[in-house]
């Protein structure tokens, strides 16, 4: 009864802030009630998220710090909780710990291997992180994610992106144009920012 109690409060959170420290306190109380479930964690966390998104710059972070550490108390508690891992590897991405995050990530992936978040998200963080081999790392990654589901268009955005990072042009330009073809006509916006892409790119090479 707490439980569902704390879920309608924190469905009507988008409406009002003030739902979402109701739905906080129902489930700290749940928690009380059962104390070794991982789920009340996981949510009082996201509910931090939801709740720092309203704060002010200078108290953001003590918001996404306290998502975190419930994010790692819940997957303390469940060590095979990959959602709790994937929770938590973008709360550290927000707190810029890269390597955390892509730690935390690589956990969800490993518990999860055909999640396409997992994947897609454990491409982005090493493709963000940009150390040693991360870069074919995340190539990888984004390719898999593609084999699970090839009509993501943010896959191919993504992987484009690394083409443009690594100097790989042409490439680029293939999986902006990939990604193009899957962006409904009535996102205009999202089709004119690649098509702006596409065209930056052309045009540079032209000068070179």
């Amino acid at each position: 009864v707490v439980e569902a109690l704390a879920q309608i409060y924190e469905n009507s959170g988008f409406y009002a802030l003030e739902s979402l420290n109701l739905a906080e306190d129902s489930y700290r109380k749940a928690l009380e009630l059962e104390p070794n479930n991982p789920d009340f964690l996981l949510k009082m966390g996201q509910i931090k998220v939801k709740q720092a998104a309203s704060k002010k710059e200078e108290e953001r972070k003590g918001v996404i710090e306290e998502a975190r550490d419930l994010f790692q108390s819940a997957v303390d508690k469940k060590d095979n909780f990959s959602f709790g891992y994937y929770q938590l590897a973008l709360a550290k991405e927000s707190l810029s710990d890269l390597d955390g995050a892509v730690d935390s990530m690589s956990r969800a992936y490993i518990l999860d291997k055909n999640n396409i978040n997992n994947i897609f998200h454990l491409g982005r963080l090493y493709q963000a992180r940009g150390m040693n081999d991360d870069y074919t790392i995340a190539e990888a990654l984004f390719k898999r994610a593609s084999e699970i589901n090839d009509k993501e268009s943010n896959v191919y955005l993504q992987l484009g992106l690394l083409y443009e990072k690594t100097k790989e042009t042409d490439k680029a330009v293939f999986e902006y144009e990939k990604a193009l073809d899957l962006v409904p006509e009535n996102e205009k916006e999202v089709r004119e920012k690649i098509q702006e892409m596409i065209k930056n790119i052309i045009e540079t090479e032209v000068k070179t």
